[in-house]
């Protein structure tokens, strides 16, 4: 398919002050653009308990600001691989907190231009962050190669 999309990089205020605009504005960027469109990046937000580990407890309506918009824009939570959280206070044991505060929602029109689109969440590093990668053409997969022994191995004298 070759027509315009609209790709949005978001990171979402981290008080809550802010976060009523901030959903305003992603709900302008949906109504100004008919296109396809990916909206991306950090929301800051939990949107459901099992985006969350640990600590206080979700409490998210289905009518609430971000889930409203959600629903509204008729955006997908693209389905994602590895850590289920990519955030975390690194602390230990029951003070440990982790929860996705990162992904990736798209209208239904951006996944027909991109039926195969996949989001990976990297392991956090030094970061309390873990980094996510989106595939437009799914997720890459490499194959380990399988070990092969060689009998000439055996006849190297140099170890």
């Amino acid at each position: 398919m070759n027509e315009p999309w609209l790709i949005s990089f978001v990171y979402g205020p981290p008080n809550h002050s802010n976060r009523g605009f901030f959903w305003e504005a992603i709900e302008k960027v949906g109504d100004a653009f008919s296109g396809g469109w990916l909206c991306i990046g950090d929301f800051n937000h939990v949107f459901s308990q099992d985006d969350k580990k640990g600590g206080k407890p979700v409490s998210n309506s289905s009518k609430d600001g971000p889930n409203e918009v959600i629903d509204k824009k008729e955006l997908i939570d693209l389905q994602f691989s590895g850590s289920p959280y990519t955030w975390s206070n690194k602390r230990e044991g029951f003070a440990n907190i982790k929860e996705r505060l990162d992904r990736a929602f798209a209208n239904e029109r951006w996944r027909l231009i991109f039926p195969r689109a996949a989001v990976h969440n990297l392991p956090a590093s030094t970061s309390d962050r873990s980094p996510i990668v989106l595939f437009t053409e799914g997720e890459q997969r490499y194959a380990k190669k399988p070990f092969k022994f060689e009998e000439a191995w055996t006849r190297d004298k140099t170890s």
